[in-house]
């Protein structure tokens, strides 16, 4: 695969910047990290459709809340918390570092691409990838947890108007946001780090799997309390997923001080940051790291 298209002479700045956008997404879809990816997007789906498969109804169980919860567990605690961080520690911790070892990186910027540019173009192309299997996804684990029940007849399991739907749309919003936050933040570990793969797991673990998880204000600083605060702003109903008392929910996901604004916040101060080390410091394998 080549990007001879790229040519500064025939190629107007905008169109080499179409092209690298075109670039990048053929060439994820030939890296074997794609099939990682579908996978472990797939894996929420397969829980549920193994949950319905062996669950039994019992006497006086509510059908329309066994739905409910059939559909958002698996979405909030497996794949905006776990699925979402890794396909973007997958794809953005080797977003630029992979182009140094392979030539890539220094062929684009011989072609008077500016790092930056290359750096932006980049990102985005790996965010609508992302965001379009992400999308997919979540449409298919809809149709399984939700596509066989009938509404007007179940009733709402907490109230009187249920709109499914609704929150499904709630999901769709959020995703590019969440997904474009973790893959800033990966990509500008990918670019400050040595070893990207060891940095990034542990970024993953301490920061979004434990501090986040914390009653404490630091976890206002973690990108996993910001995109539940999102959902919480639009889907209260949540609350009943977790077993803390009401008033704490409410103290730790408050309405009006977190959540897409905040989630955008941190994609442009992540990419801020890596695009002035993109200009800063040369950028060579030995530095660049995509483990």
């Amino acid at each position: 695969m080549t990007i001879a298209s790229i040519n500064p002479i025939r190629t107007s700045q905008p169109q080499a910047m179409f092209a690298l956008f075109g670039f990048t997404v053929r060439q994820a879809f030939c890296q074997k990290k794609i099939w990682f990816t579908l996978f472990l997007l797939a894996v929420p789906i397969g829980l549920t459709a193994l949950v319905e498969s062996v669950h039994v109804p019992q006497p006086g169980e509510n059908p329309a809340k066994v739905a409910w919860e059939l559909y958002h567990i698996p979405v909030n605690f497996f794949f905006f918390m776990l699925v979402v961080p890794l396909i973007c520690m997958l794809h953005g911790g080797a977003l630029i570092g992979a182009d140094a070892e392979s030539g890539t990186l220094a062929y684009l910027l011989t072609r008077k691409l500016r790092r930056s540019t290359v750096l932006l173009v980049k990102f985005f192309a790996n965010l609508c990838l992302l965001s379009a299997l992400a999308w997919s996804a979540l449409i298919i684990q809809y149709l399984v947890a939700l596509g066989g029940v009938d509404f007007t007849t179940l009733g709402n399991p907490y109230d009187e108007t249920w709109h499914p739907f609704a929150e499904f749309l709630t999901y769709l919003y959020v995703t590019p946001f969440a997904i474009a936050a973790y893959l800033s933040v990966f990509v500008l570990i990918g670019l400050v780090a040595a070893r990207t793969l060891i940095t990034s797991i542990l970024y993953l673990v301490i920061v979004e799997m434990f501090l986040a998880n914390l009653p404490l204000g630091i976890r206002v600083y973690s990108i996993a309390h910001q995109v539940r605060s999102a959902f919480f702003k639009k889907i209260p109903e949540l609350n009943s997923l977790y077993e803390n008392v009401t008033e704490m929910l409410d103290e730790s996901f408050m309405v009006n001080h977190a959540g897409i604004e905040t989630l955008g916040g941190i994609v442009i101060f992540a990419l801020a940051l890596g695009c002035l080390f993109m200009s800063a410091r040369e950028l060579i394998p030995a530095k660049v790291s995509s483990d």
